[in-house]
């Protein structure tokens, strides 16, 4: 394993702990379906793909985080999305081949229930794990080696707001932040507001220190956030709400109120429990930012009526670091149904995003099935051109997660 780099650690708090710091000698795409890892690389001239190595683990994968300064990976897995038992739930430590990025199982440990999001402390230390239902959240020590080992006792548990999605580290490293993204009301039941939840994090311990939530949290659903790259800054998907917020950083919390906040879609007043937005990242140069809209019947209901096409795509802002404002440029359709994770290579100049699974979706007056896919978009000056679609094998079994690493251009 490769030995600490401090100014790589350095690095991945910088960009908001999103970034890979270590890289493959070769373009490689990582996409996990169902308990597959699969490892390919990428012709940069035609984007086609070849396989490398699959990793078959007991579960499957809900999502992945790399170790700031090791070829390592954390994979969080759960049977809960095939198994009506829901009785296995682990944490991987996988470690990555750097010649061809090709992966080995180093350990696995047991987790209380289904995760839904992972990252490290500052120190690279311990991974958080942390799980929507129930909500709650678990540390879990890191070896001399960098391998997970099983969940901390938190005496007591700390708050983590309603249907938490994601857990970040401040790029100052002084807190940890969750995205909890609440519930929207229905005939049983009130809205459950959103929230920003802060919790210091101390040797694996946790502590709630303050919580963030506009208006009290009603009308408010966050689901995915992004520092910007010069730390000043976080972007926030708004889920149930179909918006993008600019949120101010502060040390140890964001400032009360987003700075700006606008409609990610690409048609105004078409908001509906189906249209949800999604994933959001700034390009790695810290001048546009991406954020997914995705419109799936499943989500909300029973997938039979079918989802609209038009109303899965990526919407582009240009973004200016001084002010924090997001200017629109452009709606780039991705020719999927649910696009659920997405990645830059290291040059910034692809852009890959990944569908979950395959679906019904009208265009127009037509009705056609959509296969999970994997888009490929150019990226020139921020914009998307989509170059290559590349249909995948998945019917039943979701690709909850996909990432992009390697072969910095011209190195």
């Amino acid at each position: 394993m490769r030995s600490a780099q401090p100014e790589a650690m350095q690095e991945a708090r910088h960009f908001g702990g999103i970034g890979y710091p270590w890289r493959t000698d070769a373009l490689v795409l990582y996409t996990a379906i169902g308990p597959e890892l699969i490892c390919q690389q990428v012709n940069r001239a035609d984007l086609s793909l070849h396989h490398v190595s699959r990793l078959t683990l007991a579960a499957p994968v809900q999502y992945v985080w790399p170790h700031p300064n090791r070829n390592l990976l954390y994979v969080a897995c759960s049977n809960r999305p095939i198994s009506s038992d829901d009785n296995l739930h682990l944490l991987a430590t996988v470690e990555v081949d750097e010649r061809d990025g090709s992966l080995q199982l180093l350990a696995e440990v047991p987790l209380p229930t289904r995760p839904i999001h992972l990252t490290l402390d500052a120190q690279a230390s311990h991974a958080l794990v942390v799980y929507n239902a129930p909500a709650h959240i678990t540390a879990h020590a890191l070896d001399p080696n960098g391998v997970a080992g099983g969940a901390m006792p938190q005496a007591p548990g700390p708050h983590v707001g309603v249907f938490p999605h994601q857990v970040l580290m401040l790029p100052s490293g002084a807190a940890a932040v969750l995205v909890a993204r609440g519930n929207h009301a229905t005939p049983g039941r009130a809205e459950e507001p959103g929230s920003f939840e802060f919790l210091k994090v101390e040797g694996g311990r946790l502590s709630h220190t303050t919580t963030v939530a506009p208006d009290g949290g009603r009308g408010f659903g966050p689901r995915h956030l992004a520092f910007h790259p010069g730390g000043r800054w976080a972007a926030v998907s708004v889920e149930r709400h179909n918006e993008l917020h600019i949120y101010a950083v502060e040390h140890d919390r964001f400032a009360p109120a987003p700075a700006f906040r606008i409609s990610t879609l690409a048609v105004a007043g078409t908001d509906s429990h189906d249209q949800l937005s999604g994933t959001v990242r700034f390009h790695p140069d810290g001048r546009f930012l991406y954020i997914v809209n995705r419109h799936d019947t499943a989500v909300y209901g029973d997938g039979r009526a079918p989802s609209d096409l038009d109303g899965n795509n990526i919407a582009v802002f240009a973004f200016d670091p001084d002010s924090g404002k997001p200017s629109l440029l452009q709606h780039a359709p991705t020719d999927s149904v649910h696009v659920r994770t997405f990645s830059f290579d290291a040059s910034g100049d692809l852009l890959v995003a990944a569908s979950i699974l395959p679906a019904w979706a009208r265009r127009g007056d037509s009705v056609l099935r959509v296969p999970s896919r994997l888009s490929f978009f150019r990226v020139d000056e921020g914009r998307l051109t989509l170059a290559r679609v590349h249909d995948m094998d998945n019917e039943h079994l979701n690709l909850f997660w996909s990432h992009l690493s390697g072969s910095v251009r011209g190195h």
